[in-house]
């Protein structure tokens, strides 16, 4: 069994576990350290708060509820269905969540639930009638296989997978006949059906500029596809990358948990991947409006204890932001007005 299949499974019992847990509704707070050459990150982000604030429409998925970001703090929506790992949407008012049996989607006034298969993790479309949400189905433990699940405006419908795909963890696509699906293989839908593509390894996370630069992040590796291969990159890293995200071909972001359990922040400038940040929380999903307007999310670790993290880059520190006590899992956002975060509570 490779590292990133390894990943998936634990994933899976994770979110297993979360699932059982009780929601603490009371606020937490942590922090993120910038790149380690700056000592002086607090005198110089009060300046450049002003120019950089963060998006000022913000969504927050997850159990047992929703958060929204009003640019000012993070408030918790109601919701019915947890714990959620996935999320994207075309605007404020079309925003879908997905997770264990469970479908979301928002209309700008309220959250309705659809049972959906039991275990998704992530979901992309390319218009409110073409949605994909991808996870896994269980034949026998340990076995999982992948499952694929496309929304045309009135209904889902489950997609069928080529012989021996294993579970799937993340979705993006550059239009609806060039799609990518990642996780213990990586697939690709030309707008008729699924192949699994030849790639050096599975992945945990995708996300591309063009059909032609598309990254994929795992357990200690990142994937690079051209157009016409996949090949490993250098990645200064052996974590376990959950999420990746970019503002161009030159200008991504992957984020994940090392194998000391701590979390790290990548980036890369078109040329090479740099550690930009290491943290003791766990971080597990990226999303950006801009180069200077990107949020982490993921989970603090402290002891026993465990609460929420959310943390902003602003183009030149990451700094914590104060939520309720929620595991968060993924962030998505509609530029520059509207973004999501997808999480499950904390213990």
């Amino acid at each position: 069994m490779n590292k990133t299949r390894s990943f998936l499974l634990l994933a899976l019992l994770l979110g297993a576990l979360l699932a059982a847990c009780s929601f603490s509704g009371a606020s937490s707070s942590s922090s993120i350290p910038a790149a380690d050459d700056d000592d002086d990150n607090d005198d110089n982000n009060d300046d450049d708060d002003d120019d950089n604030s963060p998006t000022a429409d913000v969504f927050a998925v997850g159990d047992p509820g929703v958060l929204h970001y009003d640019g000012t703090s993070w408030t918790e929506m109601a919701s019915s269905a947890s714990p959620l790992l996935g999320v994207w949407g075309t605007s404020p008012s079309d925003v879908f969540a997905v997770g264990y049996r469970t479908i979301l989607h928002y209309d700008g006034v309220s959250w309705t639930t659809t049972e959906g298969p039991p275990r998704l993790f992530g979901v992309w479309g390319d218009s409110p009638s073409d949605v994909f949400a991808v996870g896994a189905g269980i034949a026998m433990p340990p076995d999982y296989y992948g499952i694929i699940f496309h929304y045309d405006g009135t209904s889902w419908a489950a997609m069928a997978l080529p012989s021996g795909a294993g579970a799937l963890a993340g979705v993006w696509g550059a239009s609806l006949s060039d799609v990518f699906a990642v996780g213990d293989e990586i697939l690709h839908y030309d707008g008729t059906s699924w192949t699994i593509m030849n790639a050096p390894d599975g992945a945990a996370a995708v996300w591309g500029s063009s059909p032609s630069d598309v990254f994929a992040g795992g357990c200690g590796i990142m994937q690079h596809y051209d157009g016409t291969s996949w090949t490993t990159m250098a990645s200064d890293t052996d974590a376990c990358l959950s999420g990746v995200w970019g503002a161009s071909p030159s200008d991504v972001f992957a984020v994940g948990e090392t194998a000391k359990y701590t979390g790290t922040v990548l980036h890369y400038d078109g040329t090479s991947w740099t550690t930009m940040a290491s943290t003791p929380e766990l971080l597990i999903g990226v999303w950006g409006a801009s180069p200077s307007d990107v949020f982490a999310v993921g989970v603090i670790q402290d002891g026993n204890a465990s609460g929420p993290e959310i943390a902003h880059y602003d183009g030149t520190f990451w700094t914590e932001m104060t939520s309720p006590n929620y595991h968060l899992y993924a962030v998505w956002g509609t530029s520059p007005a509207d973004a999501a975060s997808a999480a499950s509570s904390a213990y």
